[in-house]
């Protein structure tokens, strides 16, 4: 059986050439047929997955900013055009009243926002003082150690939390319901489009940018056909989430490996000056930063500040100075390294805007509202801006030309 196996493959090799490329060539068709039919269903599941991982912006809280290399006149023309914008906002009847709504709506939020801090808090306060008053009697102070330290650790872990991202709970809020804080940068936006004298491009850009709420509502005009449009609408509040997550993420994860390495009993007490240096080293150059750090050997008060809030404020302040622009980078064509060189192109310009705003933002019931102000004031910054990213880059870019114009 085997040799006539043998024979029979040899024998007919020659008459089946021809006949043995159709078979060749039908069996790819079924297969490509039957491919092509579930094909359909993974398509909208690869794109998913891919969008989800490109397109989450991120800013690398590893990559310091080039202090060093920034032009002073750049940072105090930051400051003046957030004089400029707040102005604006508190100016302008219409924008004047969506910042009253914002801030009530912002207000509300954080009432909410502590009440449920409480409420979740209380059964474990409850649970200790009944504890104090009837574990302790029964069966002694062995329990009610227990719960003691239970309750510190959660107030310590809390506390971290808050002293590391005291804006954090008002970002979350910002990517879950962005409507009020979008409403309120596009109707400042508006604004600045009735008194600010621009070239005809850049103002044909800003007057329609600043109509995207519109254009989301309801597709624009013939009329309006011809004019620049971009990929208007946000994106999807899976991808603003995940990219909110991302970012704090990154940022607690450095500052929980540097609060674990401080707990150790010799290195413990350098981590802190060590990150810092390495650090402002790399922002305004490794020398100055030693003097920086050399001098809190001096002077006690300067030693708590760089033994950890120090580095706590640089991260606080690079991470206000991308959320005010967050309602203008969501929706810009910019690919994500290509929004990484801008914003190393222009933090020196955004980190002067962000300077006035920053402290205000971090304090308790205060931070809200000034966070509101900061985010119609925004629009005066992204203004000067949008010329030099979405509109040049569209020049450049037959792809994006067709989105463009």
């Amino acid at each position: 059986m085997v040799e006539m196996q043998e024979d029979i493959p040899d024998s007919s090799p020659p008459p089946p050439p021809p006949p043995s490329s159709p078979p060749a060539a039908t069996p790819p068709l079924p297969p490509s047929s039957s491919l092509s039919a579930p094909q359909p269903a993974p398509p909208p599941d690869l794109p998913s997955l891919t969008t989800l991982i490109s397109h989450l912006p991120s800013l690398p809280l590893l990559q310091p900013p080039l202090i060093r290399t920034w032009d002073p006149s750049t940072v105090l023309h930051g400051l003046h055009l957030s004089y400029l914008g707040s102005l604006s906002t508190l100016r302008t009847p219409r924008t004047r009243t969506t910042l009253y709504k914002t801030l009530l709506y912002l207000t509300l939020i954080t009432l909410f926002l502590v009440a449920t801090t409480h409420a979740v808090f209380l059964p474990l306060r409850i649970t200790h003082w009944a504890a104090g008053t009837v574990v302790r009697p029964l069966l002694g102070s062995t329990l009610m150690g227990v719960l003691d330290w239970s309750v510190s650790t959660i107030d310590d872990l809390v506390g971290w939390f808050v002293r590391v991202t005291p804006e954090a709970g008002l970002y979350l809020v910002r990517y879950i319901w962005p409507d009020p804080l979008d409403k309120l940068f596009f109707e400042a936006l508006r604004g600045l489009t009735l008194t600010l004298a621009l070239p005809p491009t850049h103002a044909r850009f800003v007057i329609h940018f600043a109509r995207t709420l519109e254009h989301q509502d309801q597709p624009p005009p013939c009329t309006l056909a011809r004019l620049p449009t971009l990929p208007l609408g946000r994106k999807s509040w899976t991808l603003r989430l995940l990219s909110y997550i991302q970012r704090y993420l990154k940022r607690l994860l450095l500052l929980g490996i540097v609060y674990l390495i401080s707990l150790t009993p010799v290195l413990g007490a350098f981590i802190w000056p060590l990150a810092t240096y390495a650090y402002l080293g790399g922002a305004i150059g490794y020398t100055t930063a030693a003097y920086t750090c050399a001098f809190a050997i001096v002077s006690p008060p300067w030693w708590a500040f760089v033994k950890g809030p120090l580095l706590r404020a640089i991260w606080s302040f690079r991470s206000l100075e991308r959320e005010l622009c967050e309602p203008y980078l969501c929706r810009s064509v910019m690919t994500q390294s290509q929004r990484r060189a801008w914003f190393a192109k222009n933090e020196a310009l955004i980190a002067g805007f962000t300077f006035p705003f920053w402290y205000l933002i971090s304090l308790p019931w205060i931070g809200p509202l000034v966070f509101g102000l900061a985010q119609g004031a925004a629009s005066r910054l992204c203004v000067e801006l949008f010329d030099e990213v979405d509109i040049r880059n569209g020049r450049h870019h037959p792809q994006t030309i067709a989105r463009v114009q």
